[in-house]
């Protein structure tokens, strides 16, 4: 249900969700390797950013599951880490 809504946005392709969820993945990798706890710009709305291209990584899977970065993201060992995650986590 809610990827038919989603798909019914006027403009929205699933090529450009595709697009959009495989740089902001790449933008949030970059993050991840670069920042730290201590840079002041987490806090002055970089975190708030980042949760934005979470958000649009999410939307793309979601719109394009055909896509790149869903098949990416259904690689086997990735399914496997995601399913003992918290066990890896603990």
């Amino acid at each position: 249900m809610l990827r038919r809504r989603l798909s019914d946005w006027p403009g929205e392709s699933g090529r450009i969700a595709d697009s959009t969820a495989l740089a902001a993945a790449l933008a949030l990798a970059l993050a991840w390797f670069t920042l730290d706890g201590s840079d002041p710009a987490v806090y002055r709305g970089l975190l708030f950013g980042l949760a934005l291209m979470a958000a649009l990584v999410i939307r793309g899977v979601v719109m394009a599951p055909a896509g790149v970065l869903s098949r990416v993201l259904t690689f086997a060992p990735l399914r496997f880490l995601g399913q003992v995650s918290y066990g890896v986590y603990l």
